[in-house]
C-alpha cells in the first residue's frame, strides 16, 4: 500500500518483488522487479537472475535474454550463467 501511495525506495521494491517471487507470483515479482531496475542497476546477482526469470514468465523474453547476459557477466562461475550462455 505505501508503494502505491507514491513511496519509492529500492529496499522496498527487492521485498515486494522477493514476496511475489517466492510465492509464485511472478507476474507482479515482474512489476516490482521492473520498478527495482528502473530506480536503480546497483543490486546484487540474484536479483537479475530473479527478475530475467519472472520476465520469461511474462512472454518478455528478449529482455529476459538481456537481464540474463548481465546476470552472466556479474555472476562470474554461476552454473545458473553457465547454462544460460550455453544455450544462448
Amino acid at each position: 500500500r505505501v508503494a502505491e501511495k507514491g513511496y519509492k525506495s529500492a529496499d522496498m521494491f527487492q521485498k515486494l518483488g522477493n514476496a511475489y517471487y517466492f510465492n509464485g507470483e511472478l507476474e507482479k515479482a515482474a512489476q516490482w522487479y521492473g520498478e527495482l531496475f528502473a530506480m536503480t542497476s546497483e543490486v546484487e546477482p540474484a536479483y537479475y537472475y530473479r527478475y530475467a526469470q519472472t520476465l520469461r514468465s511474462v512472454d518478455e523474453n528478449d529482455k529476459a535474454d538481456q537481464i540474463m547476459e548481465k546476470f552472466d557477466k556479474m555472476s562470474g562461475n554461476d552454473s545458473r550463467g553457465e547454462l544460460f550462455a550455453k544455450n544462448d
